[in-house]
């Protein structure tokens, strides 16, 4: 079995998080096999 995780992010939203968090992934050879996006707009925070 290949190692493997599971990140929950939170974070202000802003430009560029999605395109940082996969760059970080990718430069640690990892590999994306599914991500969600959910924004809660009462407090601007999202969820990756």
């Amino acid at each position: 079995m290949k190692p493997s995780a599971i990140l929950l992010i939170s974070c202000p939203d802003q430009k560029g998080e999605v395109a940082t968090i996969a760059d970080f992934v990718y430069r640690h050879g990892g590999n994306i096999l599914h991500a969600d996006e959910h924004a809660d707009d009462a407090s601007g925070v999202d969820l990756k």
